[in-house]
C-alpha cells in the first residue's frame, strides 16, 4: 500500500482484521523510536561512517515488544562498531553470532560440490578450495583481487592495520642480490631471519638479475642488449624534508625488475631537473612518471612541455596510492617484480601500511619515520605504474577453459597462504532463531 523510496508497506488480509507489515530504510542515518515489536537490520554496519551513532540510536528501537536487533557486514579492518560487536567480551553475553563463508552460498559454488564443500572447504588454504569448490566467476574474481582482501570479502578475514601491507618475507621472495651495502650490517627495527630470499631468481634462471649503478652502466647494458631500450621510471621529488627518489625498472613479460635507483638529498631542484632530462636524452624510449604534488608541479610542467607523451604527470591522491599499492601487492604475491636487495629499501617497502579512514576508505602511507616517507617505495610505484598492469601467476593450468583462456597462466603461486582459524563472533542479535542459511551474500557477517 506504500512504496517509495524510503518505506515499503505491506497489507494482508487475516479473517476480520487487516495487519500490515511496513519495512523503513534509513541509509546511513541514525532511526529513532521506541517501537513495538519492531526488528532492526543494520547492514553492511562496517562500512557506516557514523556507525556509533547509528548504532547507539538502534538500541532503543526494540525497547519494547520482540523486537530483534541484527547487524550483518563484510569486514573492514579492526574499527567501527561491527568490530566492536565482535571484538568485545561483553557484548558475547547478548548477542548470538553467525558465520557465512562464499562456500556457503550456492551460486558462487561448483554446484556438483556444494554438498562436499559445506564440510570440507574450511579445512583447505584459500588458493586451494578456490579451485577446488569456486564457480568460474569466483576463480576470476580470486585471480582480479590481492588474497588479503579476497579473504576479507569472502571469507570473513578482519585485516590489522597496524601490520604492514608488504610483509617482510613476501619481500625477500622478490629480492634479488646487489652490490653490498655497509648498512647490510647495522640492525633495525625489521631485522629477522629471512625467508625465501633470491626465490624468484631461482624461479626465473634465465633472467639477469642486476640493478646498475650508474646511468652510463645502465645505458652500456641497453646497448650490448642485455636490457631492453623500453623502459620505465618513477620520480618522487622531494627537497629539504625527505629524499627525491629515481627509479627506473625493466619490464620482460609480466616482470618488472629494478635496474637502477638514484636518491637525491637536499638537491636543489635545477639539479634534479637537470639529472631528470639527461635520463630522458639518454634513453630515448624511456617513459617517466613524475610526482605533480606540490613541489613536484613546476618540475613536471617543464619536463612535460619538452619532452610531452613519454612523461606523465601523477597526483597522489589517496585513489592513485590504493591503485599503485595493490599492483605492486599483486606483483610481490606472483613474484613478477624483480627488487634489490638493499635493506633500506627493503625497510621502506616493509614500512607501507594501509589505513581505514573514518569514511571506509583505504589509506596507504609509510609508518611515522624521521628518516623518510616511503619515498623509494613511491618512486618504484611510480616506475611500475608506468609498464604494464600486473597478472597473477597462480592458479596454473588448473584453472577452467573458460577462465585460463582469459590470461596465460604459467608460474605456480609460491605465496604465503593465510588460513581461517577459529573464525569468530560475526555480529550480535537479540532472541533469534540461526538465520544464517536464510541469506544468500558471499561473505557476510551476520
Amino acid at each position: 500500500v506504500v512504496d517509495n523510496k524510503r518505506t515499503l508497506e505491506f497489507e494482508d488480509a487475516n479473517g476480520d482484521r487487516r495487519s500490515r507489515t511496513r519495512l523503513i530504510s534509513h541509509a546511513q542515518r541514525e532511526p529513532r523510536g521506541k517501537g513495538g515489536n519492531t526488528d532492526v537490520y543494520l547492514d553492511e554496519s562496517a562500512h557506516y561512517i557514523f556507525g556509533d551513532k547509528i548504532y547507539i540510536a538502534a538500541v532503543p528501537i526494540i525497547t519494547r515488544g520482540s523486537g530483534r536487533l541484527i547487524t550483518g557486514s563484510t569486514p573492514l579492518g579492526k574499527r567501527g562498531v561491527h568490530y566492536m560487536l565482535k571484538a568485545e567480551a561483553q557484548y558475547k553475553r547478548i548477542y548470538s553470532y553467525h558465520e557465512i563463508f562464499w562456500w556457503n552460498c550456492p551460486e558462487l559454488v561448483n554446484e556438483a560440490v556444494f554438498a562436499e564443500a559445506q564440510e570440507k572447504a574450511v579445512l583447505y588454504d584459500s588458493e586451494e578450495r578456490v579451485l577446488k569448490y569456486g564457480s568460474d566467476k569466483l576463480i576470476a574474481i580470486f585471480i582480479s583481487m590481492p588474497l588479503e582482501q579476497f579473504q576479507q570479502e569472502y571469507e570473513l578475514l578482519t585485516i590489522d592495520e597496524t601490520i604492514s601491507f608488504y610483509p617482510l618475507d613476501l619481500i625477500h621472495s622478490c629480492c634479488y642480490e646487489a652490490p653490498h651495502d655497509p648498512i647490510f650490517d647495522e640492525e633495525d627495527d625489521y631485522s629477522s631471519k629471512i625467508e625465501g630470499l633470491f626465490n624468484v631468481v631461482k624461479s626465473n634462471p634465465k633472467i639477469n638479475f642486476k640493478l646498475y649503478e650508474s646511468l652510463e652502466a645502465l645505458a652500456l647494458a641497453v646497448q650490448e642488449n642485455k636490457v631492453k631500450a623500453r623502459l620505465c621510471a618513477g620520480y618522487d621529488v622531494g627537497r629539504k624534508k625527505h629524499n627525491a627518489e629515481f627509479a627506473v625498472i625493466e619490464e620482460i613479460g609480466d616482470m618488472q625488475i629494478i635496474r637502477y635507483l638514484e636518491p637525491f638529498k637536499k638537491m636543489e631542484f635545477n639539479i634534479q631537473k637537470a639529472f631528470l632530462t639527461k635520463a630522458l636524452t639518454m634513453f630515448p624510449q624511456l617513459k617517466l612518471g613524475i610526482d605533480n604534488t606540490a613541489i613536484g608541479m613546476n618540475m613536471g610542467e617543464d619536463l612535460w612541455l619538452r619532452f610531452r607523451s613519454r612523461v606523465r604527470r601523477v597526483d597522489f591522491t589517496n585513489s592513485w596510492k590504493e591503485e599503485v599499492a595493490t599492483d605492486l601487492h599483486i606483483r610481490l604475491e606472483s613474484q613478477t617484480l624483480g627488487i634489490p636487495y638493499l635493506k633500506p629499501l627493503v625497510n621502506q617497502i616493509h614500512s607501507i601500511k594501509r589505513k581505514v579512514t573514518e569514511h571506509g576508505h583505504f589509506k596507504f602511507d609509510a609508518e611515522k619515520n624521521p628518516h623518510h616517507h616511503g619515498d623509494k617505495f613511491w618512486a618504484i610505484g611510480l616506475a611500475s605504474n608506468m609498464g604494464s598492469k600486473p597478472t597473477k601467476a597462480r592458479l596454473s593450468s588448473q584453472l577452467p577453459l573458460g577462465v585460463r583462456g582469459q590470461r596465460n597462466l604459467a608460474t605456480p603461486s609460491v605465496r604465503k597462504i593465510q588460513k581461517i582459524h577459529n573464525v569468530r563472533a560475526v555480529t550480535g542479535e537479540f532472541d533469534i532463531p540461526h538465520i544464517a542459511s536464510e541469506l544468500r551474500m558471499p561473505g557476510v557477517k551476520i
